[in-house]
């Protein structure tokens, strides 16, 4: 492979339409469905909040924000052609998990990946 095919990479094209699709918390989604299983279709880095980096999933009908812990994965997911394909292929899936921080004693709402 070429330098500029290494590095000219772009952005992923997950081939789905995101056109109207709402952004939703995790928390939300949890007390919508606490046992929902969503089909990741997508995954990308939202590098314009006011929090720094963090990570955003695209499902079959909205975008939902994944915790900052996760940034530094799914940037490396997003340099595996195999994870890249697997998501592609709708093998990738992913439930909200509520969890209490050790720290602060608040209530927090994480990711845990799927096969499906």
């Amino acid at each position: 492979m070429s330098f500029a095919n290494r590095h000219n990479k772009g952005g992923i094209d997950w081939e789905i339409d995101t056109k109207d699709f709402p952004f939703a918390t995790r928390e939300a989604c949890y007390k919508k469905d606490h046992e929902a299983v969503y089909t990741l279709r997508g995954i990308y880095i939202n590098t314009k909040g006011k929090f720094g980096d963090h990570p955003v999933a695209i499902t079959d009908t909205m975008f939902i924000d994944f915790p900052d812990y996760m940034t530094d994965e799914v940037k490396e997911i997003l340099k595996t052609a195999e994870d890249i394909e697997d998501i592609k292929a709708g093998k990738v899936g992913f439930v909200i998990q509520e969890f209490t921080d050790k720290n602060f004693g608040k209530l927090c709402y994480g990711i845990s990946w799927k096969d499906l």
